[in-house]
């Protein structure tokens, strides 16, 4: 019973984590394809912005210290950002350049 408690709450919460994290990440992505980023360091580290930025908003209980699962969240958002860089930040751009006919 625990074990499907542990799931039906990472199901919720990674809904609700990545729902408020789209428009932002959407924002970072038209970014990266405006000016041609490619960079890995780019998108690992908007991600783990991204990560921390969501995690931690409105945490004011929180304000001198780090709120638990901060790291989590930290990392989730790196990892998630090279998995991005992964499948179309390496191409970031790509479009202006084909459609210049270079």
């Amino acid at each position: 019973m625990q074990i499907a408690a542990a799931i039906g709450s990472a199901i919720v919460s990674s809904a609700i984590l990545g729902a408020a994290v789209f428009v932002p990440a959407l924002i970072a992505i038209a970014a990266a394809e405006i000016f041609r980023w490619r960079s890995l360091f780019y998108f690992v580290g908007a991600g783990g912005a991204l990560g921390f930025v969501v995690w931690n908003v409105g945490a004011a209980d929180h304000a001198t210290n780090l709120r638990p699962g901060t790291t989590v969240a930290l990392a989730s958002g790196f990892i998630g950002g090279f998995v991005y860089w992964i499948v179309a930040g390496r191409t970031s751009g790509s479009w202006a350049a084909a459609k210049r006919g270079n």
